[in-house]
Order: structure tokens, then sequence, then C-alpha cells
């Protein structure tokens, strides 16, 4: 039995006075996602799965994918941590001023080059990103390095059968507008094609893609059904915050397709099989 080492008095006094929390923010993301959602960590596997540094807000999303690939039996594993991309910030740089942008851009790349390090002494060259800027900043940077990057729906959309789930939702997708990559743009194809594989679940309307951090209002005005899935983890997290009790609820899309299967997920990793319906 390896026992935990205890901080100083100190140094956890003053993580209190910056964090408010006893705990770091990578210690928190690790009991979040290893001790309560008991998903697999620092481990040999076949795909290194990437949750983006906004999954805490939208912890769902990661617990309902980690559901789905219990259930499709996949080798993978998370990283205990995980270093921002770049996405947070490169998305405010000021694209006019091309000497500034090409230094932030070094610096984004040198933080994703941490977490591609720890990938690749796991033995791992494939990744899946759960976060849509993520999947832009890995891909633009890491696209020809030989690993193998994918979006999460790229990954369950031919893996995903005999669902089905009755019900009428509205779709928004995201703007993904400050997703700024010269070499590449999200797969917004794939997410679509993955939520018509689920019979008995009608699309009704695909609502414009109004940014969710300044324009929420006007995603839930555009909603006529009380359902309104996306598969973006941001979005995912932000709209939650900004709904009015009369305004439509938001799902995950890995929620939606957890609930079309009639799978759950428990604190004990199994995987219980359920009816559910919109």
């Amino acid at each position: 039995m390896v026992l935990e080492k205890k901080p100083d008095l100190k140094e956890l006094v003053k993580r209190v006075e910056q964090n408010e929390s006893s705990l770091m923010p990578m210690e928190m993301r690790l009991k979040l996602v290893r001790d309560i959602m008991g998903l697999r960590v620092d481990q040999q596997a076949e795909y290194a799965i990437i949750t983006g540094c906004r999954s805490p807000y939208s912890f769902k999303h990661l617990a309902y994918f980690g559901a789905l690939l219990h259930y499709l039996g996949t080798n993978y594993t998370l990283l205990s941590t995980e270093t921002c991309c770049g996405e947070s910030f490169i998305q405010h740089v000021d694209h006019k001023a091309p000497e500034e942008e090409a230094t932030y851009e070094a610096f984004s790349r040198q933080l994703s080059a941490k977490n591609i390090e720890r990938i690749r002494k796991l033995g791992i060259n494939k990744i899946i990103t759960l976060c849509a800027g993520c999947m832009t900043r890995y891909s633009h940077m890491w696209g020809d390095s030989g690993m193998e990057i994918l979006y999460y729906p790229q990954y369950l959309l031919p893996r995903l059968e005999g669902m089905h789930l009755e019900g009428e939702v509205n779709y928004y997708e995201g703007c993904h507008l400050h997703h700024r990559t010269p070499k590449y743009q999200i797969d917004t194809k794939t997410s679509k094609e993955l939520i018509g594989k689920v019979e008995g679940l009608t699309v009704t309307k695909t609502i414009p893609n109004y940014c969710c951090r300044n324009l929420a209002e006007k995603i839930f005005a555009a909603s006529d059904r009380p359902v309104i899935v996306t598969p973006t983890s941001c979005c995912a997290g932000i709209l939650p915050q900004k709904r009015t009790a009369a305004s439509p609820v938001v799902k995950q899309l890995t929620e939606v397709l957890c609930e079309a299967l009639g799978i759950r997920w428990t604190l004990d990793s199994k995987i219980i099989r359920e009816e559910s319906h919109i």
C-alpha cells in the first residue's frame, strides 16, 4: 500500500488562498476522472483521450463518453495531467498582428507537446479528442507527426449500431468561429450523421450557429422543441449556465447516445442497460 505524501501546512494554506480549495486543479481533475468516474488513467492503451481543459464544467460529457468507451470495449486511457493546448488563448490573439500570433502559436505548440510526450511515453499513437477546440489545435499542429487524431464522433460513428430513442429534438452544432487554424476546420458532418443513426429520434430543426457565449438567448429563442442536443463540449457547458426555467434543456450528444443504447454509468464502472427516452 502506497501512502500519499502529506502536503505542507503552509502549502495547503497557500492553495486555499489562491484556489479557494486545498486541492490543486489537476488534483481535482484526477479525482474526478479516476476516483469519481472510474475512468482509466495513465495506462498503456490503444487510444489516448484528450478531454480538453474545459472538461471540469462539462464533466457529464466525459462521463457519458466513458460509458460509451466501456460499452464498446475500447482500450483507452486518459492522462492524469493534461496541459491546455492553447485554444483557450489563441482565440483571443489579434490575427492582424502576425508577430504576436506567431509567438502565441509557438507557445501553443510547446504546451500541446507536453501532452504528446506523455502519450508517446505510454506507447500510444492514436488520440481521441472530446473538445472541438482541441481537435483543431492538435490536427493543425500534430496532424503530420505520425499521430492518428480523431474527433470523438469520428470514432463513434462506425462503431455504434442499434440505437433507438423516441422523441423530437433541436440540434445545435456550435459556432466554431474562434477555432482559427490555417490548415484545419472542424468536422461538423460526422456528428450530424451520428445523431441521424438514432432510430425514432427526429431532429426537427438545426439551430443557426449563433455563438453560445454571446448569443445564448438567440439559441434558446430559435428552438421549437424542449430539448437541444449539441455535440460540442464547451457549448454543453456554457448553455446550461445561461438558460432560464423556460428555456429548453441542453443535452450533450454523448448523453443522448447512451440513452439510445439504454445504458448508464455507475460509480463502479459497470454498464447497466435500461429503457430511456427524451
